[in-house]
């Protein structure tokens, strides 16, 4: 049935716009008021902070001023640059929305549209009909998997677009004959090559069946010949950041973030990796034990939740397996069966299919990674339901199938409202963690933040000018040498962190609550410590490497820049200034405690950054101190020192990623 593609010009803008015009509608609600931070996804994170550096002309960042304080979330380290895990052409939109209009959420409305326009053209190319592709777009526009992703920066809507694209250029050079939809198709499918590599090869490959026909030799040389711009681009940009043509981002950092089966991870976690699952509560440095097991549990968890995730569910899948069985001789159905197939099976090959469920992210983005499927499958259904039409008495089919759609989708939206209201509920929870005081501390400040073991990053947008910016975060190292560094580099800036609450006889478990506390500081020629301490048998002033090793300990709480100078490593390096001592309890207990002050010596001055933090030694195994607050059984400070100001408190979530 052709009739219409001869409507008029009116009529066929109205079926076309139907669905475009919908799509920014939805995706405006939804990235504006339903997800308007976006997904509890944190790869959103590397699309923006890639978006920040290339809206001031940066392809990567100067690690000597990135890392370790600075360094954007997943970004591995080449030489002497920062470089961004993914391609850039995604983050190169999302920097043009937020430089055109200081946000990147008008640009997720536009690519939203044009995710749409593309469904639509590649339905209308498979059914030649107007109407179906404007169904199969409309379907796929209100599916509660484009309602998530078009409120996210994450990479796979606009991979899903590119693909339809792609496709349904090829199938209109088939239709029509000529070059110039091949052009397209080549064009487009280069892009999505610098896009998602991956996902190119997986359209690609069935794409062949189209490509390679007979005859076709010179539809395969234009393919070639339009695609090669963007892969000589692609091969300039990994030149860029990793010093070699064939070696992408991706990889840096990142030697098990691969396919195929083994232990497998997004980055290299410092320290061993343990390898999960694992029977421990709280794991840092996870490592993903990948097994084809693991893999086949994956798949079949991903096409479970399919049909809860599209339009019409079960009945839209149905209807598009009706369309390849049914229409088999037709070439361009067997294309667009391959690329769904082709998805699949790939994906299986692929961990990150189970680290998403590792961490539950399919509750809010569905099987994201099979997202670039939609389009064929939308394609496919639009054209089963019309072969269903043609072969069974219209006004039963229709009873049965619109009644099949309606439920479905009513099901559909059922589940998603509640599932985007978690997801919205959590992600602000999230956020409130991440970015805690980002807005109470004041301007000109530098916050440090503590992250999970072994994890490097800033969970936050890391901005591209440093110097500028009017507020800062860095990773906490908990280390006197960092401080140190950051008062150095900062000079202008006060200084804060977040710092863990240990009541008295809690240092052995995980701190409940944080505060945002002020980092006082004092330069002076001598340093007097005073302590108050009821029942001590024992006091002592000592110095400490940033390790926590002694380095001399001295008889006077009197400490002037000489006789630090005469400790051997005390000029070379920041380090800690101890004062403690050895109290005896009613009950024979002896209890050794100390208050610790990062220290460094500076020309002839003594540099002391407070607050004091108290630790404890505990004998079990050989001597360990622990952080804890001591204030129960000693209390001391040091002169001159003011005291901290404490603007917000905070309960703490453990959360291993």
């Amino acid at each position: 049935m052709r009739v219409s593609l001869r409507d008029g010009p009116r009529r066929a803008w109205t079926w076309l716009l139907a669905p475009v015009l919908l799509a920014g509608l939805v995706a405006a609600v939804s990235a504006y008021h339903l997800l308007p931070h976006g997904s509890l996804d944190v790869d959103e994170l590397v699309y923006l902070n890639q978006a920040e550096a290339l809206r001031h002309g940066q392809l990567t960042f100067d690690a000597t001023e990135y890392t370790p304080d600075f360094r954007p979330y997943m970004t591995g380290v080449a030489g002497d640059r920062v470089v961004f895990k993914y391609q850039p052409l995604w983050p190169a939109w999302l920097a043009l929305s937020v430089g055109s209009t200081g946000d990147h959420r008008p640009g997720l409305v536009v690519a939203a549209m044009a995710a749409a326009l593309a469904f639509w053209l590649l339905a209308r190319e498979l059914t030649e009909d107007r109407r179906l592709a404007t169904a199969a777009a409309v379907g796929v526009v209100v599916s509660p998997i484009f309602v998530t992703h078009s409120a996210t920066a994450l990479a796979y809507l606009p991979s899903a677009a590119l693909a339809a694209t792609a496709l349904a250029a090829a199938l209109r050079a088939v239709r029509l004959g000529g070059a110039r939809w091949w052009v397209v198709a080549g064009t487009t499918l280069g892009a999505l090559a610098f896009h998602r590599p991956f996902d190119a090869v997986l359209v690609g490959l069935p794409l062949l069946l189209l490509v390679a026909a007979p005859a076709s030799r010179r539809a395969t040389l234009l393919v070639a010949v339009a695609a090669a711009p963007w892969l000589i681009l692609a091969g300039a940009y990994n030149h860029a950041a990793t010093g070699s043509v064939v070696t992408p981002a991706f990889t840096v950092d990142a030697p098990h973030d691969t396919f195929g089966f083994g232990p497998r991870a997004s980055f290299e976690p410092a320290g061993r990796p343990v390898v999960l699952p694992t029977e421990d509560p709280e794991p840092h440095d996870e490592t993903v034990d990948y097994t084809p097991g693991e893999a086949a549990r994956t798949t079949g968890k991903f096409a479970l939740i399919t049909p809860l995730w599209i339009a019409g569910g079960v009945v839209t899948l149905g209807l598009a397996a009706y369309a390849v069985v049914i229409g088999w001789a037709d070439r361009r159905r067997r294309v667009l069966a391959g690329v769904v197939a082709a998805i699949v099976v790939g994906h299986f090959f692929w961990w990150g299919t189970s680290n998403l469920l590792m961490f539950l992210l399919q509750t809010s983005l569905g099987p994201a990674y099979w997202l670039a499927a939609l389009g064929p499958t939308a394609a496919l259904a639009a054209a089963g339901g019309r072969d269903l039409v043609r072969r069974v008495p219209r006004r039963r089919v229709l009873t049965l199938v619109g009644a099949g759609l309606v439920v479905s989708l009513v099901g559909d939206w059922a589940v998603a409202a509640v599932r985007i209201g978690d997801a919205r509920e959590s992600r602000d929870e999230q956020r409130a963690e991440w970015e805690a005081g980002a807005a109470t501390v004041p301007r000109m400040s530098l916050t440090l933040v503590p992250g999970p073991l072994g994890n490097p990053f800033v969970h936050t947008v890391v901005p591209a000018d440093l110097d500028a910016a009017p507020r800062l975060r860095a990773i906490d190292l908990a280390t006197a040498r960092q401080v140190f560094r950051l008062r150095d580099r900062f000079p202008d800036r006060s200084l804060w962190a977040w710092l863990p609450v240990r009541p008295p006889g809690t240092g052995l478990e995980a701190p409940r609550t944080q505060e945002l506390t002020e980092l006082p500081d004092l330069a002076t020629a001598e340093v007097t410590v005073h302590v108050d301490v009821p029942g001590a048998t024992t006091q002592w002033t000592r110095l400490l490497d940033d390790g926590g090793h002694e380095l001399r300990r001295f008889s006077t709480a009197h400490l002037t820049a000489e006789d630090l100078r005469r400790v051997p490593k005390s000029a070379e390096s920041p380090g800690w200034l101890a004062a403690g001592a050895m109290v005896r309890h009613r009950d024979g207990r002896r209890d050794n405690v100390e208050v610790r002050w990062m220290l460094r010596l500076k020309g002839h001055r003594i540099e002391i950054v407070g607050p004091g933090r108290g630790f404890r030694r505990f004998d079990y195994g050989g001597r360990h101190w622990l952080a804890e607050d001591v204030d129960d059984v000693l209390v001391a400070r040091v002169e001159g020192l003011s005291e901290p100001r404490i603007l917000a408190r905070q309960a703490l979530a453990h959360d291993s990623r």
